[in-house]
């Protein structure tokens, strides 16, 4: 199953399957809305390793100990411990990849929580683990415009001027937004509708802790969604989720409150009393979740697929995003390989091409005579943060373990980036998410606003619209924040198609216009991917 998936049909994966699904535990969010609460599992793998593996002890944590123990005794003292690197400095990598400046490492009374006067690995992992380094990070954006382009929309609809829009005026939409596709590509752009709109002019740069239950830079606004502890033991998530929709104040839960089937209610409600408590709803980690997507980042082995879910086996970056309905809440997630590989490469050049160029006397290492010129200011902080042995020089071998080591702290820097577009009528027609509304988007407008609900009377209502979160796993930032295009088709169709819409209109064919006809089967004046491929692909695929 590919496409839209719906919350309430997928159910019975809360009771089934629970060993199975909890072998390799990933970053779990729950989906907050008024008619359903969903849990959704996200595995990533980076080169066929789980995240949650490249930030173990003995990986990870061992290596960057080993990089500040310089006397070898495997642990840290006070003094080798002033040299870590702070956990918001290593957060900080997914923005600025071998960044030399480690910030302000952590307190020794922290680190040192058995009191030995020595910190080994355990408990140097404990720290950073503690302070949110490991696993996914997910960071959240607001796009600013959504409000903005719905008015848009609607004043560009209403050929009434009555500031209702119904059915004769959507299916309009195509010539009545014609006219506002100024740089004629065939789509209707965000800044088209409302100018100097950047789309959607916002990134995941504010990190979400566990447990939030806020919107990130939005004051008070009530996030809707939840991430979930990566300790299960940690239950506060439980008590916030109750005191969010407690709806008559006895501080627990009944099943229409969190919207579940008696079946699955059944099995966390321990006293059978009819009400979940705090306690009772955390055991609902011990089920399976509504959904679990593997995503597989890097180089995958031959068995492995990108972007495999049980509800869509074969997702890949070519398929649409998986598209998940929580009630009035919809989220839609994809996959994008992220700058943050190219970025660290990149600079690892930089630092070994600026140590060449400062080693003047060439004898592969710098002292800080040698990085004093104005132009190297920043090869002295380096020499301060790889100079392992404490010499006052950086030798080229000191140079390349320091880069392997934060390019091993590169690698588990997996983002999940959550941009929260609200209720919006541009997001709800652009179900591509390409950011510009084609013909084929433009014609089906009445459609999907009636399948969605956002009607009464006969016209629209833009206070049944979905709130809609577009996320994306990438390594560090997505190298675009919204979708490229999916390159469906024969060569020569994805060629043709020259904004990327995913079809060839009758301009962008390059063909004489009877051949266009004939292999326009359905008469609409555009070809989509299938009325490309020759027939007998088509009955092929049939």
């Amino acid at each position: 199953m590919s496409g839209r998936w719906r919350a309430c049909t997928f159910a019975i994966l809360l009771v089934a399957s629970t060993t199975a699904l909890r072998d390799c535990a990933g970053l779990e969010i729950v989906l907050i809305d008024d008619a359903k609460l969903v849990r959704i599992e996200i595995v990533v793998e980076v080169d066929g390793r789980p995240v949650e593996e490249l930030w173990g002890t003995e990986v990870l944590f061992r290596r960057l100990l080993t990089s500040r123990d310089r006397d070898g005794d495997r642990t840290l003292d006070a003094r080798e411990a002033s040299r870590l690197p702070s956990p918001f400095a290593v957060r900080q990598l997914l923005w600025h990849p071998l960044a030399t400046s480690g910030g302000t490492p952590p307190p020794f009374e922290a680190l040192d929580s058995d009191k030995n006067g020595k910190v080994d690995g355990d408990e140097l992992a404990a720290l950073y683990r503690r302070a949110g380094v490991r696993g996914v990070f997910v960071g959240v954006g607001i796009p600013p415009a959504t409000h903005a382009l719905t008015e848009a929309l609607v004043a560009a609809l209403d050929a009434h001027g009555d500031r209702r829009v119904g059915e004769a005026e959507f299916k309009a939409a195509e010539q009545l937004l014609g006219r506002w596709d100024r740089n004629d590509d065939e789509l209707v752009g965000a800044s088209e509708l409302v100018p100097n709109a950047t789309y959607p002019g916002a990134a995941g740069t504010t990190l979400v802790s566990a447990s939030a239950t806020e919107v990130p830079g939005s004051g008070s606004a009530v996030s809707p969604f939840i991430v979930l502890p990566a300790v299960p033991s940690d239950t506060r998530w439980a008590a916030q989720i109750i005191h969010s929709r407690d709806r008559d104040g006895d501080g627990r839960l009944t099943a229409s409150e969190v919207g579940w089937e008696s079946r699955t209610f059944g099995v966390l409600d321990a006293d059978a009393d009819g009400r979940l408590m705090a306690d009772e709803l955390a055991g609902w980690r011990k089920l399976g979740p509504d959904v679990r997507w593997v995503v597989r980042l890097g180089k995958p082995s031959p068995r492995q697929t990108l972007g495999q879910s049980l509800s869509s086996p074969q997702h890949t970056p070519a398929a649409p995003p998986l598209a998940l309905e929580a009630g009035r809440l919809w989220l839609s997630l994809r996959v994008d390989e992220g700058k943050l590989p190219a970025d660290a490469s990149a600079a690892r050049a930089r630092f070994l091409a600026r140590f060449a160029q400062a080693d003047a006397d060439g004898d592969k290492s710098l002292v800080a005579k040698e990085a004093s010129e104005r132009s190297r200011e920043d090869l002295g902080q380096l020499i301060a943060a790889a100079d392992d042995d404490g010499d006052g020089q950086l030798t080229e071998q000191e140079l390349i373990r320091w880069l392997d080591l934060q390019q091993d702290l590169i690698a588990g820097h997996v983002l999940l980036t959550v941009l929260d577009h609200g209720s919006g009528l541009f997001e709800l027609l652009d179900a591509d998410h390409s950011g510009g509304l084609s013909i084929r988007e433009l014609r089906s407008a009445w459609h999907r606003i009636k399948d969605t609900g956002c009607v009464t009377d006969g016209y629209f209502d833009a206070h049944k619209l979905p709130r809609q979160l577009i996320a994306t796993v990438s390594r560090g930032h997505p190298r675009s924040a919204l979708p490229t295009a999916r390159g469906a088709g024969p060569d020569w169709f994805v060629a043709m198609d020259r904004n990327g819409d995913g079809d060839v209109s009758v301009r962008e064919f390059l063909g004489p216009t009877s051949e266009f006809r004939r292999l326009d089967r359905d008469g609409d004046g555009l070809l989509s991917p299938a009325e490309a491929k020759p027939p007998t692909e088509n009955q092929a695929a049939k």
